[in-house]
C-alpha cells in the first residue's frame, strides 16, 4: 500500500553469506493518489481500486520489473488477495473508494485515513473499516489536517505518512498485519510489572513498543517471528522510526540542549564559543545522541582520558558470534525450520551473554599469562582463514582476485612491528597444515588467537596487537548548587589524603555522591577522572582547566592562582607561572635571570641558543628588550684588547660588537642572524660578506703547536696503525680519494690514529673534517662534530636522500677545499646516510672535477672506523634482516673500501692477567662466541659480576652503584666515573626516579608546554580531540617528559646537540649547579669541556617519529636526570663504575657488549639479573647478527 523511501542495498547479498537487509539514506513511507496518472499502470494502494477485475496481472507486472520476482505463482497471489480482501480493514476501506467510484461519476473524492482511536485499535479491539477511514467529497476541513492521511483522487505526486500514525506499519508490511492492525501510536498507557517499584513514565515509548512486538511469547501468533527476510525489513524498519522519532524530539527541544551547551558541562564547545546561539549547526545534535558528532567527541576524549591514566592498549580483539552455539540452536528449536539468519534478536541476544562473560573474563581471568593447553581442534574449526585466492575465488573476502584480508601471510621467524605500527606475526614455516573444504593450509593462513579463550567459547576470536585505545566511561556530569568543583575544594579542607591529588585524579581515590553531594573516600572499584573539554580561545575558563590537571589539594580559588606563595591576578599568568604557556616573555625572563649569574659572553651564548632552538616568534623584540645585558662585557673587554682605559663606545657600538660575537656562535652551526626575520646585522668594516667562516673555522688552528703534537703522537703509534697512517696521509698527498675503513673494538687505539692523522694535516694547513654518528663521540675528536650536523643529512634518510649542502654556499666551498674526512662510530649510522654523503658530494665536487661523479665520495679521501661489535643503525620496527641491510658493509660503497684491523689493546700495556682475561671475555662476548645454554642466544655471566636482587631490586643496583651516594652526590668527579645502565627508557625512569625520591633535595618541578603543530595535522578540531592534559602524557624517545623533577646537584644529561663547539652535544652530561624558572646553570663533567659552565633553557622540541596524526611541540628544558641511562645512549662513553641492570634481556645486536665494554677493569662492573619471577639470575641475552661480520676482512697493504 505504501513505498519505502530508502534505498536497498542488494549488492550486500550477491555473495554467499547469510541474507542480509540493508537500508541506506533517509527512511520514510509513502502513499500516491487514489488512482494513478492517466497513461501509467496502478501500483502500490491503487491496485485495490484502479482496474480490479486484473488484479492479479497488475500485481505480478509490478513485480515483474525485478527480475528475482520473475517466478513468481499467480495461484499463491490469489490466495493472499483473497484472504487481506476478507480480513483486513484498509483492504476494504480502499475497495470502498472503489465502489464509490463505481456508483457515482465523483472527481473530487478523496480518502481519509483517520490517526485518533475512541478505543483501542489493537489486537483485542479491531476497528472496523468505518473507524479507520473516511470518504471526504469537496475540499478537506482543517481539523481533519492532524496526523491524519488524506489520499487525493488523481495525482502523480507521493505523501509522506508519519511515523505515529497507527496504520503506519500495516500500511507497509500487509502479510505482517492481515487483520490491518493498528501499531504504534501516541498515548498507549503503559502496565506495571507487579511489585513496588512505581512506573517512570505513563505512557509506551516508540522504542518499548517495537521491542515488545518483536519478542516471541507462548500463546500468541508467531507471524512476524516467522516472517525470515520480511521480519528483518521490519526490523530495519522500526529502527529507522525510532531514530526519526528522537530527532524529531531533539529538534522540538532545541532550546533545552543549548542552554545544556551554555553551561558547559556536557559538550566540547567548539571555536571558544560560549553563548548558545553561536554553537553548533541549526539543529544541535546532543553528545546523547549515538553518532553524532558531540557522542564521538565526548567518547574519544573519555578514551584519551583512560590512555593517560593506564597506558595504551595492548590487545584488539575481534569477537565473532558462533551460530551453532547451544543457546541459540536450543531457542530455534522451539519453532522448527527456524535458521539462525530468521531470528537476528535471538542471535545478539545469546552474543551479548557470551560478550558480558568475556569481558568479565577479560577483566578477571589470566589468559594472557603463561599459555594454557588446549584443544587444538578448535583453532583448526574457527582460526583458519579461507580457503581462499586460486583455491576458493568465490571466497567473501575475494575482491578482484585478490584476499581484502591479505591471506596468506608471509612466514617470519619473529613477530616484529612495520612502519604503519603493525604487527607482523611470527609464523613458522614447520610443515604443519590441516585441511578445509578439501584444502591444505598452512600457518600462513591461521589467524591469531588466544587457545584459552578460544576453547572456552567456540567462537572466532581474533586477538591482536595494538597501539590505539578504545572509548570507556566518563565524569563529571552537571550539577547545580553544590558542584563536584566546590566539593573537592571543601574536601581539601578536611583531608590530607586529599590534598595530594589533582581534580583530575580525585575520582581515582574518592567517589562522588549524587544524593548528598559530597565527595567520600573510595572503597572499592576504580575510576578515572577527565575533566571536560575547553577551547583555547574560550579565555580563562580554558586556563582553569589547564591547572587543575597539575593543581593539588587547593582549598579555594585563590590557591588555584597561587604559584610558589605569588597569588596571580588571573588563571592565565597563573599557567604562565607554571611554565604551561609558550610566548616570548618566557625567553626574556631567561635572559634576565640568566643575567644574575652568567658573564656576557655565556648570555651570547644562550641568546644564540634561543634563536636556533627555540621559535622565538619576534627575535628582534627580545634583541632590544636586552641588548644591554648582551654587550654588558663589551666595553671593558675592548678596553683590554686596546689597552686603553678610557675608550667610549656608543650604544650602536656596542650593539654592532655583540652582534658580532652572536654571528659568530651561529656560524659555528652553520647558521646567521640573516635567518631570523627583523635581527639586526652587524656593520662593521672587521666583517666582510665574502668570507666563508666554515672555512675559517676549519683553518684557525696553530700550526706550530699542532706539529709538535704531531710528532709527540707520532711516535706512539704501533706498527698497525703507523700502516695505516702512511696510507692515508700517501692518498691525501696523491689526491687519491680512497675509502678506508678501520675496524677494531675499544682500546685498540682508533682516536689515537684520528688524532695523529688529523694533527698531520692541519699542521700543514689543510683541512681535515672530523665528525662522528654520535655527539659523544664527536667530543673525543680535535674539533670533531656530529656528521649530521657538520653535512647536513637529514634526520630522516630514504634510499633517495641527499644531503642539504647547497651548490654556491660556504658549505659547498668548504667541501671542495677538504683533503680528509674522517667519521667515527661508523657502523651506528644508517647506509643510507653514507650514500646521501655520496651522492651529495659527487654533484658538488663535478664542477671542479669532472671524473668525480664516477668516484665515491667525489674523490675525497674518506677513512671510516668502529666497531661492527656494537649497536648497529636503529631502524623502527626493523627485524634482524633489516638491521643487518642498513649497515655500511651492505651499502654499494662498500665494494671501494679497504679495511684495516686493529688487534693490540693499548689499554692492557700495564694490565695483569685477569684484566688481559675481561678484555677477552668481553671480545668473546661481542663475536656471540660465548656458549648459549640454548638456541635462544643466551649466555652464562661469571658470577664474580653478579650482584643479589635482595630486598628491592633497584636498590641494590643503586648502592653497588653508588656507594656512599648521600654524601658524594654533589661531587662531579664520583658522578663523571659511574652510571647505571639498561635496556629501556622505561626502566631508566624507574631507576631515575627512585634516586630523586632516595636523596630527596629541594627538587624543583617544571612542566612542559605542549601543543599540536598547526601545519602537521590534517584533522578538524585537533584541540577538541586532544585535549592538553593527553598531549602532557605521551612520551616519545630523545623528548623530556611534561613533568620534569630537577635539584641542585642531580646529574643531567642533554638531549640535544645545542652548542658542539661548547661540548653541548646530545648525550653530554652535566650536574646541575644553579636553577632558575626559565633557565638552567650546569657544570660539564664529561667530554673535552669538563668544568665548563654552561646555562640550557627550554627549548621547542617535536619527535622525529611518531604514530600519531600529528606532530607534538613540547617546550621544556633539553634534559634528563641520568644515575642510569640506556645502553644506547652510553655507547662512546668510558665509565669506571658500571652497574648494569636487566629486569628484561637486551634486545638488539651488540647491547650486551657495549654495556660491559664500557668499564675498562673487571672489578668496575656490577650486574644484577632478574628472571620472570623477580628473582636472581645468571643467565641473559646476548644477541649477535653474527652475519653483520661476513665481509670485514684485514687488507692491510704495505
Amino acid at each position: 500500500m505504501t513505498s519505502m523511501g530508502g534505498n536497498i542495498d542488494l549488492r550486500v547479498n550477491q555473495g554467499r553469506g547469510p541474507y542480509i537487509f540493508r537500508l541506506n539514506g533517509q527512511n520514510h513511507h509513502r502513499i500516491g493518489s487514489l488512482l494513478p496518472v492517466v497513461g501509467d499502470k496502478p501500483r502500490f494502494a491503487q491496485l485495490y481500486i484502479h482496474d480490479t477485475g486484473n488484479e492479479i496481472a497488475n500485481r505480478l507486472s509490478a513485480l515483474n520489473k525485478n527480475e528475482s520476482h520473475c517466478d513468481l505463482d499467480p495461484a499463491v497471489v490469489q490466495i493472499l488477495l483473497k484472504m487481506l480482501d476478507e480480513n483486513n480493514a484498509l483492504v476494504k476501506t480502499f475497495h470502498m473508494a472503489r465502489d464509490r467510484f463505481k456508483e457515482s461519476d465523483m472527481h473530487s473524492v478523496r480518502l481519509q485515513l483517520i490517526s485518533s482511536r475512541s478505543t483501542d485499535g489493537r489486537e483485542q479491539n479491531m476497528p472496523t473499516c468505518f473507524e479507520v477511514a473516511a470518504i471526504i467529497v469537496g475540499d478537506v476541513s482543517e481539523e481533519s489536517m492532524h496526523r491524519d492521511i488524506i489520499i487525493e483522487n488523481r495525482s502523480g505526486l507521493l505523501q509522506r505518512i508519519n511515523e505515529v500514525h497507527p496504520k503506519f506499519m500495516a500500511m507497509q508490511y500487509p502479510l505482517l498485519f492481515p487483520y490491518g492492525e493498528d501499531g504504534f501510536r501516541n498515548g498507549i498507557l503503559k502496565r506495571g510489572l507487579g511489585g513496588n517499584a512505581p512506573l517512570t513514565e505513563d505512557f509506551v515509548t516508540m522504542q518499548e513498543y517495537y521491542a515488545y512486538r518483536l519478542q516471541q511469547r507462548q500463546n500468541e501468533g508467531q507471524t512476524l517471528i516467522l516472517a525470515r527476510r520480511l521480519r528483518q525489513q521490519f526490523q530495519v524498519d522500526a529502527y529507522t522510526c525510532v531514530e526519526e522519532y528522537r530527532l524529531i524530539w531533539i529538534r522540538n527541544n532545541q532550546l533545552q540542549l543549548r542552554s545544556e551547551v551554555y553551561f558547559g558541562l556536557k559538550d566540547a564547545v567548539f571555536k571558544g564559543d560560549t553563548t548558545p546561539s553561536s554553537v553548533g549547526k541549526r539543529i544541535v545534535l546532543p553528545s546523547s545522541f549515538t553518532g553524532s558528532p558531540r557522542y564521538m567527541i565526548q567518547n574519544y576524549q573519555d578514551a584519551m582520558a583512560i590512555c593517560r591514566w593506564a597506558g595504551y592498549p595492548d590487545l584488539f580483539i575481534t569477537f565473532t558470534c558462533n551460530p551453532k552455539w547451544p543457546k541459540i540452536e536450543t531457542f530455534l528449536s522451539l519453532i522448527p525450520g527456524q535458521r539462525p539468519e530468521d531470528r537476528p534478536d535471538i542471535i545478539a541476544r545469546v552474543f551479548k551473554i557470551k560478550l558480558d562473560q568475556l569481558l568479565h573474563d577479560l577483566k578477571h581471568g589470566k589468559h594472557f599469562g603463561k599459555v594454557i593447553a588446549g584443544d587444538y581442534e578448535a583453532v583448526k574449526q574457527y582460526m583458519i582463514h579461507g580457503p581462499c585466492g586460486a583455491a576458493n575465488p568465490r571466497s567473501p573476502c575475494m575482491v578482484d582476485n585478490k584476499c581484502m584480508k591479505h591471506f596468506p601471510k608471509k612466514v617470519y621467524n619473529d613477530t616484529v612491528i612495520d612502519e604503519d605500527g603493525y604487527p607482523i606475526y611470527r609464523r613458522r614455516d614447520d610443515g604443519k597444515m590441516v585441511e578445509k573444504n578439501g584444502v591444505l593450509l598452512d600457518n600462513r593462513f591461521v589467524v591469531p588467537y588466544n587457545i584459552d579463550l578460544l576453547v572456552k567459547y567456540q567462537a572466532h576470536i581474533n586477538v591482536e596487537w595494538c597501539n590505539r585505545s578504545k572509548s570507556i566511561k566518563y565524569l563529571f556530569k552537571p550539577d547545580i548548587t553544590k558542584t563536584k568543583f566546590t566539593e573537592w575544594m571543601k574536601t581539601n579542607e578536611m583531608s590530607n589524603t586529599a590534598r595530594s591529588l589533582t581534580y583530575c585524579d580525585f575520582p581515582t581515590k574518592w567517589v562522588w555522591h549524587r544524593k548528598e553531594k559530597e565527595w567520600r573516600p573510595r572503597k572499592s572499584g576504580r575510576c578515572i577522572g577527565r575533566i571536560f573539554h575547553a577551547h583555547p580561545t574560550s579565555g580563562e575558563r580554558f586556563y582553569l582547566r589547564m591547572l587543575l590537571n597539575v593543581v593539588k589539594g587547593a582549598k579555594s580559588f585563590k590557591e588555584i592562582r597561587t604559584v610558589d606563595g605569588v597569588v596571580h591576578p588571573n588563571y592565565r599568568t597563573a599557567c604562565y607561572a607554571h611554565g604551561l604557556l609558550d610566548g616570548d616573555k618566557e625567553w626574556d625572563d631567561a635572559i634576565k635571570q640568566a643575567s644574575n649569574w652568567a658573564s656576557g659572553r655565556q648570555l651570547r651564548e644562550l641568546f644564540a641558543t634561543l634563536l636556533m632552538f627555540c621559535e622565538v616568534s619576534d627575535p628582534h623584540g627580545l634583541w632590544v628588550a636586552n641588548w644591554e645585558l648582551l654587550s654588558d662585557d663589551i666595553l671593558y673587554r675592548q678596553k683590554r684588547i686596546l689597552m686603553y682605559e678610557h675608550i667610549q663606545l656608543t650604544d650602536e657600538q656596542l650593539q654592532n660588537h655583540a652582534l658580532f660575537e652572536i654571528e659568530q656562535i651561529l656560524g659555528k652551526s652553520g647558521r646567521s642572524l640573516k635567518e631570523f626575520d627583523g635581527m639586526k646585522y652587524p656593520n662593521m668594516s672587521a666583517i666582510r660578506e665574502n668570507i666563508n667562516r666554515l672555512l675559517q673555522e676549519e683553518l684557525d688552528f696553530d700550526r706550530v703547536d699542532l706539529a709538535a703534537k704531531h710528532l709527540s703522537l707520532l711516535n706512539g703509534l704501533n706498527v698497525d696503525q703507523r700502516k695505516i697512517y702512511d696510507i692515508v696521509i700517501e692518498d691525501v698527498a696523491t689526491n687519491s680519494g680512497g675509502l678506508y675503513f678501520v675496524y677494531g673494538h675499544g682500546g685498540t687505539g682508533k682516536t689515537y690514529l684520528w688524532k695523529t692523522l688529523i694533527s698531520c694535516l692541519r699542521s700543514q694547513g689543510k683541512i681535515v673534517l672530523a665528525m662522528a654518528s654520535s655527539g659523544i663521540a664527536a667530543l673525543l675528536l680535535p674539533g670533531g662534530r656530529t656528521a649530521h650536523s657538520r653535512l647536513q643529512i637529514p634526520i630522516i634518510v630514504t634510499e633517495e636522500s641527499t644531503c642539504g649542502i647547497k651548490q654556491g654556499t660556504h658549505a659547498a666551498e668548504l667541501m671542495t677545499k677538504v683533503s680528509l674526512i674522517i667519521w667515527d662510530e661508523a657502523p651506528m649510522a644508517h647506509r643510507y646516510c653514507f650514500e646521501a654523503v655520496d651522492r651529495s658530494l659527487r654533484d658538488i665536487l663535478r664542477f671542479t672535477n669532472t671524473n668525480s661523479v664516477n668516484k665515491p665520495f667525489g674523490g675525497k679521501t674518506v677513512v671510516l672506523g668502529g666497531d661492527f661489535r656494537q649497536i648497529l643503525p636503529v631502524v623502527a620496527k626493523g627485524q634482524r634482516e633489516d638491521i643487518v641491510d642498513a649497515s655500511i658493509n651492505r651499502s654499494y660503497l662498500w665494494k671501494f673500501c679497504k679495511v684495516f684491523t686493529l688487534t693490540q689493546n693499548m689499554r692492557l700495556k700495564q694490565c695483569n692477567e685477569d684484566c688481559k682475561d675481561f678484555a677477552e671475555w668481553i671480545l668473546t662476548l661481542g663475536n656471540g662466541e660465548v656458549d648459549e645454554v640454548d638456541n635462544q642466544s643466551n649466555v652464562v655471566i661469571p658470577l664474580d659480576l653478579l650482584i643479589d636482587v635482595g630486598d628491592h631490586p633497584i636498590h641494590s643496583i643503586v648502592i653497588a652503584t653508588y656507594p656512599d651516594l648521600h654524601n658524594k652526590y654533589t661531587d662531579g668527579k664520583y658522578l663523571e666515573e659511574r652510571s647505571i645502565l639498561a635496556p629501556t627508557n622505561d626502566i631508566v625512569n624507574e631507576i631515575n626516579d627512585y634516586m630523586i625520591d632516595l636523596l630527596s633535595p629541594d627538587t624543583e618541578t617544571y612542566f612542559s608546554a605542549d601543543s599540536i603543530c598547526k601545519s602537521s595535522s590534517y584533522i578538524q578540531n585537533e584541540d577538541v580531540l586532544y585535549p592538553v592534559e593527553f598531549l602532557n602524557s605521551l612520551k616519545f624517545p630523545g623528548i623530556p617528559n611534561h613533568k620534569l623533577r630537577l635539584a641542585v646537584g642531580l646529574p643531567i644529561m642533554l638531549l640535544r646537540n645545542l652548542n658542539q663547539s661548547n661540548g653541548l652535544c646530545n648525550g653530554t652530561r652535566l650536574v646541575v649547579s644553579q636553577l632558575s624558572k626559565w633557565v638552567i646553570e650546569a657544570k660539564i663533567i664529561t667530554g673535552s669541556h669538563v668544568g665548563q659552565k654552561v646555562f640550557i633553557p627550554r627549548i621547542v622540541l617535536s619527535p622525529s617519529e611518531t604514530k600519531w596524526p600529528f606532530v607534538l611541540k613540547r617546550r621544556q628544558f633539553p634534559v634528563c636526570v641520568c644515575f642510569a641511562m640506556t645502553i644506547n645512549k652510553s655507547q662512546g662513553q668510558s665509565l669506571k663504575h658500571v652497574g648494569l641492570f636487566l629486569p628484561k634481556p637486551v634486545f638488539s645486536h651488540g647491547q650486551l657488549y657495549v654495556a660491559v665494554s664500557r668499564v675498562t677493569t673487571r672489578n668496575g662492573l656490577k650486574i644484577l639479573i632478574t628472571d620472570t619471577d623477580s628473582k636472581s639470575s645468571s643467565v641473559t641475552k646476548n644477541i649477535v647478527y653474527k652475519e653483520v661480520f661476513g665481509n670485514l676482512h684485514a687488507e692491510i697493504k704495505q
